[in-house]
């Protein structure tokens, strides 16, 4: 083998090697998990603005950085990794799936919960829930499904969302049951990728909830 031959080699070598360094830490170790990403267009970087611009009127937003990584909770059957914009604390999330969506199981999957004390403001409105999300690069789900769930009075069951090419905000609404005496119980939004379950892919760049009246 020539020495150039022998360079390229020892270069895919440490190449390969660094990507399966990032490629496996922990994800509920607060780590991103995944090879780290370069800059990403302007138009995917800007959804983390978007999304608060999205919910200004008393709203709230849960992106993957490590700040609002403690609020998601991960159960068996799914899998999520997480992939650091180089040069940023940006974090988009990769989400999928083992087991087939059971429409009476209404907390399998990616969970979030919502702050008790924000919930009390929209106590008996209409919320709109807004995932901003799209099929992965590779092996990429057509549908993800995602649920609002009181775990007191109620909940919006499944909805199914079809997943585009490029990130959008899916989304979808639910009347909150009004409560006289207020909420007690801390709601969760779940997320859960490919109804199907054969592990097909959504990327994740974070979610929104917003009143709408």
């Amino acid at each position: 083998m020539s020495r150039t031959g022998l360079l390229f080699g020892l270069v895919a070598l440490v190449v390969a090697l660094a990507i399966a360094f990032f490629a496996y830490t922990n994800f509920f170790a607060g780590e991103a998990t995944g090879p780290l990403v370069g800059p990403t267009p302007a138009t995917e970087r800007d959804w983390a603005t978007t999304m608060d611009e999205l919910a200004t009127n008393q709203g709230i937003v849960v992106s993957f950085s490590d700040r609002d990584l403690p609020s998601w909770k991960l159960t068996d059957g799914h899998k999520l990794e997480r992939f650091r914009i180089s040069g940023t604390e940006q974090v988009l999330a990769r989400l999928s799936s083992s087991i087939p969506l059971d429409q009476n199981d209404r907390l399998s999957g990616l969970r979030v919960k919502l702050p008790l004390e924000w919930v009390q403001t929209i106590n008996g409105k209409t919320v709109e829930i807004g995932i901003i999300a799209k099929s992965s690069s590779s092996n990429g789900a057509a549908d993800m499904s995602a649920l609002y769930a009181t775990l007191q009075t109620g909940n919006s069951g499944w909805q199914t969302l079809q997943l585009p090419g490029e990130f959008r905000a899916l989304k979808f609404q639910f009347s909150i049951p009004e409560v006289p005496a207020g909420y007690t119980q801390e709601p969760v939004i779940v997320l859960r990728s490919d109804a199907r379950g054969q592990d097909r892919g959504v990327e994740l760049i974070g979610i929104y909830v917003r009143p709408v009246n």
